[in-house]
């Protein structure tokens, strides 16, 4: 038998407040030499990007205010697997999303001033989003997500190859944080990510510096 709303509702609000704790605890330490970015930084970064070797038709752009209700849509495509777990209301998972978006959103343009948040585009319609930072020595590669239906055509690794040529060109080792459970950590492996241990829920990889590696970045028709 089904328990009572009211139990479902207890176990929400006590799940939220867990989750959040975890989320803020557990997103990536990106170290501090983040911090001392600032919007001239964003600029360059931004210019540097080269999205010729993007597929037809496929854009970066950097997001507006007008972005928000897409991103957190997006961002519940991501959560969705965990929430299908739960018996909640589709009013409780769409509630939980949405703070925990709101939760993550805060957190990185508190802590990371200068990080580059970009939204892809598919023939002007947004379909994922890219977040990107910099220090001194590295570029880290802070989010990459596609909307369900837009996954599986090999986007992911353009974006990537993307960001990989901007770390090229300067000469930066790229870092990212990911689950290990989630499709995309083959594509890190075969673009040349070293898995180099776990940060609570997420694998650490870093990509070394181009010298170190002794080839371009590979091309690759990757799933993502």
């Amino acid at each position: 038998m089904a328990l009572p709303i009211r139990y479902w509702a207890k176990e929400l609000i006590t799940w939220f407040t867990r989750s959040s704790e975890i989320l803020l605890s557990s997103l990536p330490q990106w170290d501090a030499r983040l911090l001392v970015l600032n919007t001239r930084h964003v600029s360059r970064m931004w210019c540097d990007l080269d999205s010729s070797r993007l597929p037809p038709d496929l854009s970066l752009r950097q997001s507006t205010d007008s972005d928000l209700s897409f991103l957190r849509a997006l961002y519940r495509t991501v959560r969705d697997p965990e929430l299908a777990l739960t018996q909640w209301s589709e009013a409780q998972k769409q509630a939980f999303s949405d703070s925990q978006f709101s939760l993550q959103d805060q957190h990185y343009r508190k802590n990371y001033p200068g990080a580059l948040f970009l939204v892809i585009q598919f023939q002007s319609v947004p379909v994922g989003r890219v977040y990107l930072a910099k220090a001194a020595d590295q570029l880290r590669l802070m989010d990459l997500a596609f909307l369900p239906h837009f996954r599986g055509r090999g986007w992911g690794s353009s974006v990537v190859r993307v960001v990989l040529d901007l770390a090229d060109r300067e000469r930066l080792e790229t870092q990212l944080f990911v689950e290990s459970s989630n499709p995309a950590y083959a594509l890190y492996v075969h673009h040349g990510f070293l898995a180099e241990g776990l940060e609570g829920v997420y694998v650490r990889m870093r990509r070394p510096v181009p010298h170190a590696l002794g080839n371009p970045s590979r091309s690759t028709d990757g799933d993502d």
